[in-house]
């Protein structure tokens, strides 16, 4: 059986009338051969009914708020339709499975009508990843990127860049994780972070703006903050984020609050922070994420 990405073969060996099936160890390549050779020919042989699904893909929220804003229709929905729910984090999945040509019509009215109550949240109806969504928008309008990254220490790098074709439009980041990195690097001036502190919305910002001067791209995203465990204070405990998005027009800024370890902050953050470009890309608001996950 082929193999379409990798190159061991898979194999289907019927014999004395029994069906011996050898697929690779490879976790993806295992996968896509079982998906794309096994099944139908096992539905083929065995007159299975026809097995369909559909994904939603959400930003943003963590899975007991998604729950709690589609649990309405959920509800509503014939028994045909298996609903599943799978949490990456603050990246949330909706995944609705029939069986039979019958149901997929069923099945294609309770994507759109979840798709309807998530609204904006949904940042894909199939199942593609939130980076490469970012990377089409940006490739889709002839726009750049760029980034000056503290204290989630390139994550939003490397998540863009794990996307191939990131080259078309990402120009590069800056990580400045010390205080003289920002300074000599991008050139913050020590007085704006004397006056506001290294952890402000002023200096985020001034970050987001030096980082979109410095690779000449048309947007730019500064992140400053306390991942933890130690390090905050009175007026930033840890888990206290500055995120700012630069535009050609403008720069916004924000104060959230992430809890959990280290690695949970750091991955919330570099998720806020793309979901806050690509809303700002799409021209829709940002203030249901912004207080969702609001610092003060």
């Amino acid at each position: 059986m082929r193999n379409r990405i990798g190159s061991a073969p898979g194999i289907w060996l019927q014999l004395d009338e029994r069906i011996y099936i050898a697929l690779p160890g490879v976790p993806s390549e295992m996968k896509q051969i079982f998906t794309e050779e096994v099944a139908p020919r096992l539905q083929d042989l065995f007159g299975l009914p026809r097995y369909f699904e559909k994904w939603i893909r959400t930003v943003g929220f963590v899975e007991a708020e998604i729950h709690r804003r589609v649990a309405g229709v959920v509800d509503g929905l014939p028994d045909a339709v298996e609903v599943g729910f799978y949490p990456d984090e603050i990246l949330v999945d909706i995944v609705l499975r029939t069986r039979g040509d019958e149901n997929k019509e069923v099945l294609e009215h309770a994507h759109k009508l979840l798709m309807k109550e998530l609204g904006s949240v949904v940042y894909a109806g199939e199942p593609v990843k939130f980076e490469e969504v970012i990377k089409n928008l940006f490739v889709d309008r002839k726009k750049t990127l760029a980034l000056a990254e503290s204290c989630t220490g390139g994550n939003v790098s490397r998540r863009l860049t794990s996307i191939p074709g990131s080259s078309k439009y990402f120009k590069g980041s800056a990580v400045v994780y010390f205080t003289e990195s920002k300074k000599k690097v991008l050139g913050i001036p020590p007085e704006l972070i004397e006056k506001y502190g290294v952890y402000s919305r002023e200096v985020a910002s001034a970050m987001a703006e030096r980082a979109r001067e410095l690779y000449g791209s048309d947007f730019a995203i500064g992140i400053t903050g306390v991942a933890g465990p130690s390090g905050g204070d009175d007026r930033n405990r840890v888990g206290t984020v500055y995120i700012a998005v630069a535009t050609d027009d403008v720069t916004r800024s924000w104060k959230f609050y992430f809890p959990g370890v280290r690695s949970e902050v750091i991955d919330k953050a570099s998720i806020i922070a793309l979901e806050l470009l690509r809303r700002t890309l799409l021209g829709l608001p940002v203030e249901e994420i912004v207080n969702t996950w609001k610092g003060g």
